[in-house]
């Protein structure tokens, strides 16, 4: 919407810059997105939002004006009172014919709630006076002739949309009805619309002679030959008006303010001021007015507003006396209901405006936003269902990266299509109204993102592949836990750079790396046949104090295919599900000093059963081996012709040293012998 400076200063004394004013306005939210220079005037170019169509006039934008500013609002105009000039001693009235009693007559109240009709004699049609064209072409409205001039002229001061017709084309009665099926009207902007039942009219007893609220017709017009006129003010359903336009195609500045709900209180207001200035300019003569409907008059909304309770929320100080004034400047009656406590009466125009917050924004935005104290938001900390799970997130991250893995984050909503294609046989919580087909379910396991990831990689040749990915999973009961999901494929680095197959002990020894490095009890690993994603015979499930904790082992080929990944070594995976690790206590953290004696290997050469469990072989050396021993590192396993049938060889590492000396070489002959013999006469191991 456009707005003259100078037009402004006839409400309010305005003694500052329009740079200054344009700065207020806009940081008290009516936001001015330009100015322009227009026969030695000002012109702003407001954006007006959806909500204040009060301030589609100038006189509510004199009133925020007024408000900002701290200056008195008078909302006068420079031709004065308009309602002295209709006593009967006044030299614009006339006691010439009058309209008929039931002249104006309106079919249904909901359509129009009030319609009034004022007749206006020996109007002379001519070229508007330079001041009121100025003014009306400086906001964008073309000069026509003085009668059409004035009521543009009042429909920018009042925001009430106003309609001249030439009296003498009007046929015995003005009728407010809906338009007939397929009726015809030729507007004033020549083109001929068809019209139907859901758009309402003016018409005569022949034949509709305006589009109600947007546009008149071309046969009743104001021109030159207009000797008597008809002046229409009226309040339209907004609903039909805006359904009409939208239907039509055609929208204009009447229109734009219809839609919005013009100002009930100024309806007849504008009006007067528009005959006042057509018997001064156009030396016409008043008649008659007839009125139909039935005046509105809004329950007014009166809100508490406590001053204290404000000035809390708005980290202000603001006075009661002072808050008085400035809901005063908005037009706003208040009145003491108790200490500290104001009962404020809206302006039935400001429909906005509806409980003690909106009054909150009035004052902040009148007072200034600028004043008000920046603070940081009050955050309460909250309690975490598993603290230790969520501190344990950067020591997993930290290792991982460590060992060379990449993190990935994946979406916690996937397809259907996508569970199935990662064989994932748990129950997965499905959403309702899903946005998309690929996001249809929350996912009960990390396994498909990261093979996902895996696919992506894959298809643009990078085969040595190391990724993790720490989120939250979902099962069918709505619980919720925190997942680590490791997959990896490919060569990695091994002892002294040389590269290696990553195979499923390589995934054993990060698993295990893992969880004893974030001070957990090490992890035992046993084998599980029972999952469908894995190969038999190559994947195991993770327990922690005897609990499970999780699983691993290499991934189905057939699942591959179905993400893709063809040509590719194998892939192995891993989950463990963090809240249940560390449900269990973590071993305190101790320090110790660097050792100061040296250390003594030995490594055994064992021909192992198959059914014999690693595990229980581990387990027996360091019962066997006391506080001697170090460290064990399985150093090789090997099948092959010189291993009988049904068995394994292993090359198992020992590490010998105690804290406080050197251990003697019979120590550690003997250490070793003890063991030897144990494990041949409990698990029947060989030695080679």
């Amino acid at each position: 919407m456009k707005v003259s400076f100078n037009w402004l200063k006839d409400y309010v004394d305005i003694k500052v810059s329009p740079e200054v004013l344009a700065d207020k306005l806009t940081m008290a939210g009516l936001e001015v997105g330009g100015c322009y220079q227009e026969n030695n005037d000002t012109v702003f170019e407001i954006e007006i939002t959806a909500n204040r169509p009060d301030c589609l006039s100038m006189l509510g934008v004199a009133q925020e004006a007024a408000a900002v500013l701290g200056k008195k609002f008078t909302p006068h105009s420079r031709t004065g009172n308009i309602r002295k000039n209709f006593k009967k001693d006044s030299p614009y009235v006339s006691m010439g014919r009058k309209m008929k009693k039931d002249f104006i007559h309106i079919q249904d109240k909901k359509d129009c709630a009030f319609y009034r009709g004022c007749l206006i004699k020996d109007v002379k049609v001519a070229l508007s006076p330079e001041w009121l064209r100025q003014r009306i072409e400086a906001l964008g409205v073309r000069p026509i002739n003085n009668i059409v001039d004035i009521t543009n002229y009042c429909l920018l001061e009042f925001g009430q949309p106003l309609h001249a017709f030439d009296y003498n084309k009007i046929k015995e009665q003005i009728i407010v009805r809906r338009a007939k099926h397929a009726e015809k009207i030729l507007t004033i902007d020549e083109k001929e619309r068809v019209l139907d039942e859901n758009i309402l009219v003016i018409s005569d007893k022949n034949k509709a002679v305006a589009i109600a609220g947007i546009m008149g017709d071309k046969l009743s017009e104001v021109d030159a030959s207009t000797r008597d006129v008809l002046l229409e003010s009226a309040y339209f359903n907004p609903v039909l008006i805006r359904r009409a336009s939208r239907q039509l195609g055609l929208s204009t500045d009447s229109s734009y303010r219809f839609e919005r709900q013009v100002d009930w209180q100024r309806v007849r207001d504008a009006q007067d001021k528009a005959v006042d200035l057509i018997c001064k300019i156009a030396g016409g003569k008043f008649i008659d007015e007839k009125e139909a409907g039935k005046e509105m008059k809004p329950k007014p909304v009166k809100i508490q507003f406590d001053c204290a309770r404000a000035n809390k929320l708005l980290s202000l100080d603001i006075g009661v006396d002072k808050v008085r004034r400035i809901f005063a400047s908005l037009g706003f009656s208040c009145a003491k209901s108790s200490k500290g406590k104001l009962l404020v009466k809206i302006a039935p125009i400001r429909r906005d405006i509806k409980i003690q917050e909106d009054l909150m924004e009035e004052l902040s935005r009148i007072y200034g936003y600028e004043k008000v104290v920046s603070t940081l938001p009050a955050i309460r900390s909250a309690l975490l269902e598993n603290p230790q799970a969520e501190g344990v997130k950067p020591g997993v991250r930290r290792i991982l990266c460590g060992l060379g893995f990449n993190e990935t984050i994946n979406y916690s909503l996937l397809s259907k299509q996508m569970l199935d294609k990662a064989m994932i046989n748990k129950d997965s919580l499905r959403l309702r109204n899903p946005l998309s087909s690929e996001q249809e379910c929350l996912r009960p396991v990390l396994s498909s993102g990261l093979l996902n990831c895996l696919a992506y990689n894959i298809s643009h040749r990078n085969t040595d592949l190391k990724f993790f990915e720490l989120g939250h999973v979902f099962n069918s009961d709505a619980g919720e836990e925190l997942s680590l999901g490791i997959i990896a494929t490919g060569k990695h680095i091994d002892t002294w750079q040389v590269k290696k197959e990553f195979d499923f002990f390589s995934l054993k020894g990060v698993v295990q790396g893992l969880i004893e490095n974030l001070n957990f009890e090490t992890p035992q690993f046993l084998p599980n046949d029972e999952n469908g994603m894995f190969y038999q015979g190559e994947s195991a499930k993770i327990y922690c104090q005897n609990k499970e904790v999780g699983s691993q082992g290499r991934i189905d080929n057939r699942i591959l295919l179905n993400f893709g990944i063809k040509n590719a070594g194998p892939v192995f995976y891993a989950e463990i599900f963090m809240e249940r690790l560390c449900a269990y206590k973590s071993k305190p953290v101790k320090f110790t000093a660097l050792p100061v004696y040296p250390s003594v290997l030995r490594d055994i050469s064992l021909v192992v059963n198959k059914s014999v469990e690693y595990a229980d072989i581990e387990e027996l050396i360091k019962k066997e081996a006391l506080s001697h021993l170090k460290a064990i590192k399985l150093v090789d396993v090997y099948k092959g012709e010189q291993i009988a049938a049904g068995c394994v060889g292993m090359t198992i590492s020992l590490e010998f040293g105690l804290a406080d000396r050197t251990l003697t070489d019979d120590e550690v002959t003997q250490a070793r012998d003890r063991i030897v013999k144990k494990l041949k006469q409990e698990l029947s191991i060989q030695i080679r």
